[in-house]
């Protein structure tokens, strides 16, 4: 026990060091840090696996106001489709290249067919456009990543993909993953004097 709680507050310790360099504030790292532990609790994946995709999410230039946005979307997604950290991590990845890139490709909407994740099919939805018009457009740099994030939220938005995420999030796995989360904020506010150094 002794080990877990050191191991996770060196990890927490490090991304807060990480967060208050691409931040520029302590402050601002440590708020960050517990609003991600609070959404990590919400949701059925661990800290750890939200942490990355945030660490990920920043590192390629997104503004900390649309992480926690982008992550929560993520999730519902991949818990409506069954998906695990695995999966959550691919499409956080392919989200984070596309919005790096600013447009829609081949590369990314195969990343998030591999995680379980239409996304021809979302932008389809959107647009009223077949996958092939669609896939021609994505060739000529004519979908914008802006216009597949807005399609990507709104679909997970719907009563439908909440309410299949709501039902996946109440599975054993998923209660167990919160119990841990909740365990992890408890730690780290109980051993917060490790890492309160760092400015």
């Amino acid at each position: 026990a002794g080990d877990s709680i050191i191991g996770f507050n060196s990890k927490l310790q490090g991304a807060e060091a990480a967060f208050t360099a691409l931040l520029g504030s302590g402050t601002k790292a440590r708020t960050f840090l517990g609003e991600l532990q609070q959404f990590a609790a919400t949701t059925p994946f661990e800290f750890p696996d939200v942490l990355a995709g945030a660490q990920r999410f920043i590192g390629m230039g997104i503004a900390a106001s649309n992480v926690i946005p982008l992550l929560r979307d993520g999730s519902t997604v991949v818990s409506a489709v069954g998906g695990a950290s695995v999966q959550s991590n691919e499409v956080n990845l392919a989200l984070g290249q596309m919005i790096a890139r600013g447009k829609v490709s081949a590369q990314e909407m195969n990343q998030l067919a591999n995680a379980g994740v239409q996304g021809w099919k979302i932008l389809s939805d959107a647009t009223g456009k077949t996958t092939g018009q669609l896939m021609k457009m994505a060739e000529q740099g004519q979908i914008t990543a802006q216009d597949f994030v807005a399609a990507f939220d709104k679909m997970a938005n719907t009563p439908e993909m909440l309410k299949l995420a709501d039902n996946m999030s109440r599975t054993f796995n998923a209660g167990f993953s919160n119990m841990q989360d909740g365990i992890r904020m408890f730690l780290a506010a109980g051993f917060r004097p490790l890492f309160d150094g760092i400015t």
